[in-house]
């Protein structure tokens, strides 16, 4: 993206906080492979599978319900960072945020909610007769696994990683998704 496609707020330290164009209104596609965005996708996906732990446990569970829950608790999540943010610029700044920096960290946050998409899929398949609802739930679950593994696999390939090390990156990244789907389950 050229700079003109770039709407430049004041930024924090350490805190890259110029959005692409089409996160605020303008003509380019948002092209994803900013780390935070990554970090944040990865958040999200914590929570997603947090939440269908939950829900997998309980035998009698609904995939509308686990779908809507899914939906809400990210989004509240997603607001909640926008919140500590334009606190926090009230805080270190002495000074409201503007609108334009608002928009920019509504957008900047926004992959706590897309990180749900791919396990909302089976849910919405229950929600619609295709599946089973625990079916849905389980299978909701693993996809957050599945994806927490391919994410520790690209992040190895990407850093120059071979074979082996991809695939013990997906292992250590699939074996902190089963810890945080067991601690759940233990917990509740």
């Amino acid at each position: 993206m050229s700079g003109a496609d770039r709407v430049e707020v004041d930024p924090d330290p350490g805190e890259d906080l110029e959005a692409p164009a089409s996160m605020i209104g303008g003509r380019d596609r948002y092209r994803p492979g900013q780390h935070r965005n990554i970090a944040r996708s990865v958040y999200g996906l914590v929570l997603a599978m947090s939440v269908l732990a939950v829900y997998s446990n309980d035998p009698s569970a609904d995939a509308l319900e686990a779908a809507v829950t899914l939906v809400t608790t990210s989004a509240v999540f997603w607001v909640a960072h926008v919140y500590a943010e334009d606190l926090a610029t009230r805080i270190e700044r002495g000074r409201s945020a503007t609108w334009p920096e608002r928009r920019v960290m509504f957008a900047r946050e926004w992959p706590i909610v897309e990180a749900t998409g791919l396990p909302l899929v089976p849910l919405i398949l229950a929600i619609i007769g295709v599946l089973h609802d625990h079916r849905a739930i389980d299978v909701a679950l693993y996809v957050g696994l599945a994806e927490m593994a391919f994410l520790g696999f690209v992040a190895a390939r990407r850093s120059g990683g071979k074979l082996p090390m991809r695939i013990a990156s997906a292992a250590f990244s699939l074996s902190l998704g089963v810890v945080i789907v067991l601690l759940k389950t233990l917990l509740h």
